[in-house]
C-alpha cells in the first residue's frame, strides 16, 4: 500500500506552530543567525533522520523554512 503524502497546507500549519512540517514534532533551537539585520533562532527537527531547518524570530514562535526546504510548503507544479 502506498504511503499517503502530506499536503502543503498541513506542512504550513505545523510550521505555524513551530513544529517540523514533516513529523509534527516541536523544533528546538540549534543555533542563531542574523537575517536582514534581525536576530533569528535557527531551529531543527529533533529526529536524527530529518534535516529540516527553519528560523524563528521568537522562541517557540511560527517558523520560516530555510530556502532548501521551501518546497515542502509550495504546491507542486505539474506541466
Amino acid at each position: 500500500m502506498a504511503k499517503a503524502q502530506q499536503s502543503a497546507r498541513e506542512h504550513t500549519r505545523r510550521l505555524s506552530e513551530g513544529c517540523c512540517p514533516i513529523h509534527g514534532t516541536p523544533m528546538p533551537q540549534i543555533g542563531n543567525d542574523v537575517i536582514d539585520g534581525q536576530h533569528v533562532y535557527v531551529v531543527g527537527c529533533p529526529r536524527k533522520d530529518c534535516d529540516v531547518q527553519a528560523t524563528e524570530t521568537e522562541p517557540y514562535g511560527p517558523a520560516t523554512l530555510r530556502s532548501e526546504w521551501v518546497h515542502l510548503i509550495q504546491p507542486t507544479l505539474v506541466s
